[in-house]
This record gives structure tokens, sequence and C-alpha cells, in this order.
């Protein structure tokens, strides 16, 4: 199995489209109907899906939220890359990761 995405909503669905153009499973915030949502049914809905939620939010850096129910975070400072260095970045992380990997794991990008 491939490690799979979810974006949550301060992520750019562009990342998405450019994820999906290299057979990358991401799902966004705004395709499952969870935008503004709490924190909680993001990571919920991550977990239950077996993906790695994607966010600039540090809310979900917490070490509590990360060890809990959660499959992995990746997190990244907002502006730290343009969208293409992003999906780049995350493009990576699938291709040298396998989901086990990810489990309970918090990736900074």
């Amino acid at each position: 199995m491939a490690v799979r995405f979810h974006l949550d909503e301060h992520i750019s669905p562009i990342v998405a489209e450019i994820l999906r153009q290299y057979a990358i499973g991401v799902t966004t915030t705004q395709d499952v109907g969870l935008l503004g949502e709490s924190d909680e049914s993001q990571l919920s809905f991550a977990g239950s899906q077996g993906r790695i939620l994607v966010t600039c939010d540090a809310g979900f850096t917490h070490s509590n939220l990360v060890s809990r129910e959660s499959f992995g975070i990746c997190f990244c400072h907002r502006d730290k890359y343009t969208i293409h260095e992003f999906a780049d970045a995350l493009r990576i992380v699938a291709e040298c990761m396998m989901p086990e990997e990810m489990h309970r794991c918090l990736e900074y990008l």
C-alpha cells in the first residue's frame, strides 16, 4: 500500500491536483465535506482512511494529537514553499516513506 494524504483546509487544492498527476492518493477537506470542521474531525477522517494529514496549522503538532489515533501528520509552516515546491516535498514523502513508517509520526517539511 502507498502513502496517501488528506489536505486540511489551509492547503491549496492546487497541491492535490499536482499530486494526482503523479498518481498519489489525496483528498482535500473540501472534497470530503469537512470545510470548517474541527481539528479532531480532520484527524479522525484521515486516520479512518489511513491517510497522512497535511497541514500548516501548528495546532496539529502537539504530541498528544500525534500519538493518539492519528495515522500521521506532515506539517509545513505557511509560505515556506511555493505551491509546486510544497507538492514536490509531499511527493518525496510519498515516494520514500511506507505507510507504516508514518503511523503516529510527525514529519516536518
